[in-house]
């Protein structure tokens, strides 16, 4: 089967525009994203809810063998939460977090 070199180009173009407007339409909705209250508000409220989805996961899921792994549970949450509540940041406090209760458990 012989290659139609229009066609192709036709396919090239198609995929072309859809690929632009694809990354381009939502930038033109931006600014109206941005100043909505709602969009405000779930943003104020994201970084606490996911802390506490984190936190419950990982109580519920988690593997604590005696009174060390409490302790090291304690002891990392309550730094996540310090950490967080002085800093802002959720990624700070989370990585942390992480680290603390990696350091504490498996030594």
């Amino acid at each position: 089967m012989p290659i139609d070199v229009l066609h192709t180009l036709a396919l090239i173009a198609v995929a072309a525009a859809v690929t632009f407007s694809l990354r381009f339409v939502p930038m033109l909705t931006v600014r109206a994203i941005a100043t909505n209250p709602y969009v405000l508000a779930i943003g104020k409220m994201l970084p606490g809810g996911i802390m506490v989805i984190l936190v419950v996961y990982s109580i519920n899921h988690g593997e604590f063998h005696g009174a060390g792994g409490l302790l090291a549970l304690a002891v990392a949450l309550g730094s996540t939460i310090g950490l967080y509540l002085w800093r802002k940041n959720v990624l700070l406090a989370l990585v942390a977090g992480v680290l603390i209760y990696g350091a504490l458990t498996f030594g």
